[in-house]
């Protein structure tokens, strides 16, 4: 992206802090199964789960000066207009039936506990959970001129 970028142009990137994502109330103990071997599965592809919190340090090394950072966490509640969509509560739902066959594959997970986690989120959504927050952070900088 520095390399894209024109001299004293802005890089900026948003991204998750993954390890981070909350839920009220607590999810059903099957998703929360389901999200450790997620993270586990992550862990083992070398794909960092706090990648947000090492921006301002990859930012550093490419040499961006100016860095700012700013939380951008993305807060879905119930009662929202989107609470209901792919891109809100249902992000997880997605999640499962998409990446869960690969954490079955890899042996993190049966495809039992994944399709009970399937189904006690998707029930969870629709009447229990109140709130989910996925920590995020967005910075920036600026190549040097």
């Amino acid at each position: 992206m520095k390399k894209a970028a024109k001299p004293g142009g802005r890089v900026i990137v948003l991204d998750y802090n993954l390890d981070e994502t909350s839920w009220e109330p607590e999810p059903p103990v099957d998703f929360q199964r389901f999200y450790r071997a997620f993270l586990d599965w992550r862990n083992v592809n070398n794909w960092d789960n706090r990648t947000a919190s090492h921006l301002t340090e990859l930012f550093q090394s490419a040499g961006l000066v100016d860095i700012a950072k700013h939380a951008s966490d993305e807060l879905v509640r119930r009662g929202d207009p989107d609470f209901f969509d792919a891109y809100a509560s249902g992000i997880w739902l997605y999640v499962i039936q998409t990446l869960g066959p690969n954490l079955v594959q890899a042996g993190f997970l049966e495809e039992s506990a994944r399709l009970r986690a399937e189904e006690d989120y998707g029930g969870y959504v629709q009447r229990s959970l109140q709130q989910q927050r996925h920590s995020m952070l967005t910075v920036e900088g600026r190549t040097p001129c």
